[in-house]
């Protein structure tokens, strides 16, 4: 199983790609007007790249963690083509079981900054579902570099002892 610790690397490893870990292992999505993939990255590792025709909308990559309840922190490194409006790329973490989102974090869009973002995992809530979504609006779509994702575990849940 993937704990919180198989993602504090500060890319995307072979063992991160490896589909025979699935649904523990990255899966890019690829449609007709959506392609993502992994790239051999500068520093080794590996990067997600995303390219999406213009008016473009959905999920691009997802990933299965199971981690304990507990409060976490959820940051990324990405690149984009110049941004337009109507463009947006945001990571969401969801219950895996119930659907219900845990926190979001805005790479470009409405609300983006750098950063990372705080959520928290509650008892009833065994896996979480990682899904990049973008929408690449009606101008030119999209083009983007996750250089890197990571969730650092940050302590018990407010509601534990």
């Amino acid at each position: 199983n993937a704990r919180a610790t198989d993602m504090t690397s500060t890319g995307f490893t072979s063992r991160d790609i490896d589909m025979s870990r699935s649904p523990f292992a990255w899966q890019p999505i690829v449609t007709g007007n959506l392609s993502a993939g992994f790239e051999e990255g500068d520093k080794g590792g590996f990067v997600l790249r995303v390219s999406a025709a213009r008016n473009t909308a959905g999920e691009a990559a997802r990933r299965t963690v199971m981690l304990s309840p507990g409060r976490y922190m959820l940051d990324t490194r990405a690149d984009v083509d110049a941004p337009s409006p109507g463009r947006s790329a945001y990571w969401l973490i969801e219950c895996a079981t119930t659907g219900a989102a845990l926190g979001e974090l805005q790479i470009i869009g409405r609300g983006a900054l750098p950063g990372a973002r705080a959520f928290e995992v509650g008892p009833n809530c065994p896996a979480q579902n990682l899904r990049l979504i973008i929408d690449s609006g009606s101008e030119g779509g999209l083009d983007l570099t996750v250089r890197r994702i990571g969730i650092v575990a940050r302590g018990p849940s407010a509601s534990q002892p």
